[in-house]
């Protein structure tokens, strides 16, 4: 596999996987969904190449003949020695190249002189000023963690999970080492996707639970609601397996395949069967955020003498706690935030029966 950490703007621009990943928004075996996470370093060239990708047509086309090859490298090295004194191009091997591929050199030239008009580098280096760059976010203490889509995840000790700080492309991934609770939040037209050593899960919105650390012989997921589809990073034949509620799939390091079995019993939504399915009648606001702080174990702090007391009627079902926690603020009134760690209720509250 070629090593990509040396690409530049221009190199991602040549390269055909990496543009059809960013045109399709997927790829067979989600190589650069992977590589992006594991390279923080490198979010500022993808963005750059993403943005050019997306604002220049690119279509494929038959191969240029030498000559006009010879005439399109002239001319590209000539706006670029107008710039800077390195002639980034020169570099590129002389062979036949599609039309397509030229375009996109193109396109890097156009688009850096643009930019360099709008101010949008600095004068020395090349470097981006002041550029709305979303960069990886990497998660490692145990806890609640909201990614940028909404969706909640409850994150076990000795786990880590990395996402980016905007989801776009059309698919919403995450890669993760170790234990963790989704919710996810549904966007059918955005696909939730988890990576992890050994493991696919693909879902459009619903609950699971995945165990996959790195050390581990054998991963697993087990669904809560909804569907998932599980495939193995070892099975050539990229078959994927559909889980429903109550069922498991299971992911072996050294073998093909994902094994299915039902659960002796039905799950609830802790995977240790400590949560309940948060339906509640006329039941005490203190009584309803004690049971939400428990099954995500995250602190909430509100005004007892306000709270309370105020009666709540809900069925919250499957939904991201986040979500939760905006319909239960809503219906008393109030507002929430978080601060070092835990949930901050503030409102004025409601009179005693």
């Amino acid at each position: 596999m070629k090593d990509h950490t040396s690409y530049s703007v221009a190199d991602f621009l040549l390269d055909d996987s990496f543009v059809d990943w960013v045109k399709t928004g997927c790829s067979t075996d989600h190589y650069w969904a992977r590589w992006l996470l594991n390279n923080p370093g490198k979010e500022e060239e993808v963005t750059q190449a993403r943005e050019i990708i997306r604002s220049v047509k690119i279509t494929p086309s038959e191969e240029l003949p030498q000559p006009e090859i010879l005439k399109i490298m002239g001319f590209i090295n000539e706006k670029i020695d107008a710039q800077t004194s390195e002639p980034v191009i020169e570099a590129l091997p002389v062979r036949r190249f599609r039309a397509g591929l030229w375009a996109r050199a193109a396109a890097v030239v156009l688009l850096a002189s643009a930019l360099t008009f709008l101010g949008y580098y600095y004068q020395s280096g090349g470097q981006v000023a002041d550029q709305p760059v979303s960069g990886l976010q990497i998660v490692s203490r145990p806890g609640l963690v909201r990614l940028p889509d909404g969706t909640s995840v409850t994150l076990r000790a000795g786990s880590t999970i990395k996402y980016p700080g905007r989801f776009d492309g059309g698919k919403r991934t995450v890669f993760l080492e170790g234990e963790a609770y989704f919710e996810v939040v549904k966007k059918p037209s955005s696909p939730f996707v988890v990576m992890s050593d050994k493991m696919v899960v693909r879902v459009l919105g619903t609950s699971f639970f995945v165990r996959a650390y790195r050390h581990d012989k054998r991963f697993s997921v087990t669904v809560t609601t909804g569907k998932v589809a599980v495939l193995s990073e070892n099975d050539i034949s990229r078959k994927e397996v559909i889980l429903t509620p109550n069922q498991e799939a299971l992911v072996y390091r050294n073998k093909p395949g994902v094994t299915m079995q039902e659960l002796p019993q039905p799950s609830v939504l802790s995977h240790e069967g400590g949560r309940n399915r948060f339906n509640f009648v006329e039941a005490p606001f203190s009584e309803v955020i004690a049971s939400l702080s428990k099954a995500y174990e995250v602190p909430v702090e509100y005004d007892e003498q306000a709270l309370s007391h105020c009666p709540l009627t809900a069925s919250l079902g499957d939904l991201p706690f986040y979500e939760k926690l905006e319909l239960i603020c809503k219906a008393v009134e109030a507002t929430f935030e978080t601060h070092d760690g835990k949930i901050v209720i503030t409102g004025k509250g409601c009179k005693p029966h």
